[in-house]
């Protein structure tokens, strides 16, 4: 089966786009309901999507995947191809993408930071996906995490930063943290890492908080869902086709992975300077984007 697969990704990785997307065209329309489950960076949306999968281990009735790769492209493509081109592209991929799935079979994608500007194309493009929002009310400890987790053995955003200062050309060409949220990134100018996380982080809240229109539930708030689960999770597993006697599967996911999420979830590594640096970032983004 995975040779199976390789070749199949290796052949629609050298077809031309229009032959995609006229063959792709030909396929079935989607057995059944599609989810993206979209979040600012490290601010929960992994841990949401973890307990919903908890809903229904055997995967028969709700896959909960990652982004797919195709979403990241368009997403980072989305401001150099055509509207319509984007569109066509966004349809078609995710037909091919879905066409294993099964009838009465909830797929639900979480995705990465940069999804958000894809939201318009897809509703235009695909109305029949759902839209939902995992938001965080403490942007000083995402913004903690997201340093820490792309900070194991080298601080990739300090040097990013420093590239972005002396190779611009080069930081972009190397990573597509940069190009995540360029818009963020460009106005902000950081100088270290700290301040590229925060570029990244209110970037990607104020494009979420443009897709709300979007969104076919309320904006789920991390901090709230973990405290009250039972009543802030059945909107999200409702929209998923599933039960609410599927809750409690859910809730005791939570109580026995508790370790994987607790205990960062207070860390703040951030200094005086540094939050109220955040603060002035968001007040400067959000005159920007006159929000």
């Amino acid at each position: 089966m995975g040779d199976f697969l390789l070749g199949c990704a290796e052949k629609a990785a050298r077809v031309r786009i229009d032959t995609f997307i006229e063959r792709s065209g030909r396929l079935p329309p989607f057995a059944s309901r599609v989810v993206f489950i979209h979040s600012t960076p490290c601010s929960g949306g992994t841990v949401v999507a973890r307990m919903l999968q908890a809903c229904d281990p055997t995967y028969q009735n709700l896959c909960v995947y990652g982004e797919p790769p195709v979403i990241t492209s368009l997403s980072l493509l989305s401001e150099k191809l055509s509207v319509e081109i984007v569109k066509r592209l966004a349809l078609t991929s995710l037909r091919f993408s879905l066409h294993h799935q099964k009838n009465d079979q909830t797929i639900v994608y979480k995705c990465r930071l940069n999804s958000s500007r894809l939201i318009p194309y897809l509703h235009t493009a695909v109305p029949s996906i759902l839209h939902c929002v995992v938001t965080t009310r403490s942007p000083d400890v995402a913004v903690s995490k997201l340093i820490l987790r792309t900070s194991h053995e080298t601080n990739v955003f300090q040097m990013l930063s420093r590239m972005r200062i002396e190779f611009p050309w080069l930081s972009e060409t190397i990573s597509r943290w940069t190009l995540m949220q360029m818009r963020s990134v460009q106005q902000v100018g950081p100088k270290d890492g700290f301040e590229l996380a925060a570029a990244l982080f209110i970037g990607s809240q104020i494009a979420l908080e443009h897709c709300t229109p979007y969104l076919a539930i309320d904006p789920i708030c991390f901090e709230d869902l973990m405290n009250d689960t039972a009543r802030l999770l059945a909107p999200l597993v409702d929209l998923c086709e599933l039960s609410d006697l599927h809750i409690p599967d859910a809730i005791a996911w939570k109580r026995t992975a508790a370790h994987e999420w607790r205990d960062d979830w207070d860390l703040c590594i951030l200094d005086d300077r540094q939050l109220h640096r955040l603060e002035q970032l968001h007040e400067l983004l959000r005159g920007d984007w006159n929000i």
